[in-house]
């Protein structure tokens, strides 16, 4: 009789710890009438953000240096590299699963770096971190960096230097899985094409043109804090490094100091958690509230299947569910599974940077 009142008091408090996580933390809501289990949750969970992502994503060091830079405690989901075998991320994201990084908090499921700057700059206070609160300047800056600039850092490099580099931090099974999901998820994709010796002129001439920008500053557009444009700018010049080129001569040496200035505010790779916890957080909440604006739409209600208006369309596969929400830069999509409950997919209606 001792034991199971103990075992009893036992259930009780952890029922309460996790019911009083939940109330004390708006962005994750306990869902009604749920048994909740504390053991399938981690420990450090406490309703923080969580990022699925890839340690070779340049859109993903990106948010992991804004993470930094907010001092923002998160959680971390490292994605498998094949982009076309990703099964938890598929039940979260449907076919945007695809795609690089992705960020979760409790069952709303963030996609696109767009997406994802923009609520992080509403969490943590901080306008100028997203597109919507930056200046007309910092905003075109940002539309070249997205529609213009990738194009020359990833057509100046040789293919093979991209293949040996990633075949480097790789064993040979993972890479040979690693390769065959890419050529997969690439068939038909529309990527820009652009001749190698234009893409290094262009890569060259912006390399300069940003370190006379940054001539007695400390950051492109503020002597005092980074702009969104600085971590926009940061991420391709990153992956630069990562593939093992040196963008960045001796003669650019305002650029140097900057690019060191960025990479400090990269303070974590995150609090480890599984990918299937990461399904039963989604499981065990539920979707924040909608705006009363974002329902007005004549759309809502309908089943929907979308996909990104970019050069990676193809290579996604559309994301189905019924639209709950819609205002001028965003769709939210109800989805459900057995495994995760109802989620909320929030997507940009202009995509502006993921990776497969």
């Amino acid at each position: 009789m001792a034991i199971k009142r103990v075992i009893y008091i036992i259930i009780l408090l952890s029922s309460i710890a996790v019911l009083t996580l939940f109330a004390t933390n708006p962005q994750a809501k306990i869902k009604s009438n749920t048994v909740v289990n504390n053991s399938l949750l981690p420990t450090n969970y406490e309703g923080k953000i969580i990022l699925h992502h890839t340690a070779g994503s340049p859109y993903a060091e990106k948010i992991r240096l804004m993470l930094g830079y907010t001092d923002t405690e998160w959680l971390s989901v490292i994605a498998p590299s094949n982009s076309v075998e990703r099964p938890i991320q598929q039940k979260l994201a449907g076919g945007y699963s695809r795609r690089i990084p992705i960020m979760q908090i409790g069952s709303d499921i963030f996609c696109d770096s767009y997406i994802i700057t923009e609520e992080l700059a509403r969490i943590t206070k901080r306008p100028e971190l997203s597109t919507s609160g930056s200046s007309t300047v910092v905003k075109e800056f940002i539309y070249n960096e997205g529609t213009h600039r990738y194009k020359f850092f990833l057509n100046s490099l040789r293919k093979m230097d991209i293949i040996l580099a990633y075949y480097k931090n790789m064993p040979f099974k993972e890479f040979r899985i690693f390769i065959r999901g890419r050529l997969k998820a690439m068939k038909g994709a529309n990527l820009d094409k652009m001749k190698f010796r234009t893409a290094v002129d262009e890569r060259d001439r912006y390399i300069e043109h940003l370190n006379s920008m940054l001539s007695n500053k400390m950051f492109i557009f503020s002597d005092s804090n980074p702009t969104l444009g600085d971590f926009s700018a940061y991420h391709m010049i990153w992956w630069y490094y990562r593939i093992g080129k040196t963008p960045i001569g001796d003669n650019h040496l305002e650029l140097k100091r900057w690019y060191n200035r960025m990479g400090q505010f990269r303070k974590s790779n995150g609090s480890d958690i599984t990918a299937n916890q990461s399904l039963k957080i989604a499981a065990l909440t539920e979707p924040r509230d909608i705006p009363v604006s974002m329902k007005e739409s004549v759309n809502i209600g309908k089943t929907v299947s979308l996909l990104p208006n970019d050069y990676l369309m193809t290579a996604t596969l559309p994301v189905n569910g019924i639209l709950v929400g819609e205002d001028d830069t965003r769709y939210i999509i109800r989805r459900e599974t057995p495994e995760t409950g109802v989620v909320h997919i929030h997507l940009p209606k202009h995509a502006y940077g993921a990776c497969l």
